[in-house]
């Protein structure tokens, strides 16, 4: 089986994954996105994902972007920061990305938003939340996220349309149900107060289906698609 039609073949296995785990949630099937993370393979997998019909990859590292967009080109597909970005990288995230979803300090938005302004242009921006308290975790720390979020959303350049947050990977599913649950109740509080918030990212290959179980409207993954490579 060529590389190819493997990767179409994992991308067709974890759509199906998400299907399922939708049906189990009494949610439509097109309620959750897919986003291919691409953090450890090169432009030939990602066209391989695109011809599978992947629209939307997230990156975790600016310089690695910036050297496979700029391989890739700029097609129909969106690209997202979906790692720890730092406060010096924000002029590079800004040119380089569709929407950053790990916006984790009030500092690093009022970087982007900065250097947003100086491109005349809103970036989509998420909010990440450590919901499970691990020091070795980015994010907001919950008991302030609500301000946090308040403060960034008096930023003209910066359009919040999501929360983000990374479960535990212990392998614990009380502990990762209990994140991903604390997650979607920041979610809805948020968006009772900024209506254009709709986007839950959480979920990861081995966790998913439980975070679409809890809400999730789009799941990261990467190791599944890339079976058998």
């Amino acid at each position: 089986m060529s590389e190819i039609d493997l990767i179409k073949r994992n991308v067709d296995s974890v759509r199906a994954r998400i299907g399922r785990a939708c049906e189990s949630a009494g949610r439509a099937p097109d309620a959750v996105a897919l986003c291919a993370v691409t953090k450890y393979v090169g432009v030939p997998q990602m066209r391989a994902l695109l011809l599978a019909g992947i629209r939307l990859i997230g990156e975790n590292r600016v310089q690695d972007a910036g050297k496979k967009i700029q391989e890739l080109g700029r097609g129909d597909f969106k690209i997202h920061m979906i790692g720890h970005l730092q406060s010096n990288k924000a002029a590079d995230a800004v040119e380089l990305f569709d929407a950053v979803q790990s916006v984790d300090s009030v500092k690093l938005a009022r970087r982007l938003d900065a250097e947003a302004a100086k491109r005349n242009r809103t970036l989509e921006i998420y909010l990440q939340v450590n919901s499970s308290a691990e020091e070795s975790k980015s994010g907001m720390d919950p008991g302030g996220f609500l301000e946090q979020a308040a403060e960034i959303g008096k930023l003209d350049n910066l359009d919040i349309t999501g929360v983000m947050t990374i479960g535990p990977l212990s392998g614990d599913e009380d502990a990762i149900s209990r994140a991903f649950s604390l997650t979607r109740n920041l979610f809805e509080d948020l968006r009772a107060a900024a209506p254009g918030v709709c986007n839950l990212s959480m979920g990861m290959s081995g966790d998913l289906e439980l975070a679409v179980a809890h809400g999730a409207t789009l799941v990261r993954v990467g190791s599944a698609l890339y079976q058998g490579l």
